[in-house]
C-alpha cells in the first residue's frame, strides 16, 4: 500500500482542467508522478505529524501495487 499525493498548486495547465476526483488509479498515479508524492504508510503518517507540508492543497489516495 502507498499513499499517492497531488499538489493542486503544481498541476500542469492540462492536469487541472481534468476532475481530478474521478480519474482512475492509473491516471492518478501518472499526475502524481508530475505534481505530486508517493509515500508509504510509515513515510505518510511520518510527513503528516511533522507537518512537513501543505496538505491544503492535495489530493490523496491509498492505493494498493
Amino acid at each position: 500500500m502507498k499513499v499517492y499525493i497531488i499538489n493542486s498548486i503544481l498541476l500542469t495547465e492540462e492536469d487541472a482542467s481534468i476532475d481530478i476526483t474521478k480519474v482512475d488509479d492509473e491516471k492518478f498515479k501518472e499526475i502524481v508522478f508530475r505534481s505530486g508524492f508517493v509515500y508509504s504508510l510509515r513515510g505518510f503518517e511520518n510527513a503528516y505529524n511533522q507537518d512537513d507540508f501543505d496538505f491544503m492543497n492535495t489530493y490523496i489516495r491509498f492505493i494498493k501495487d
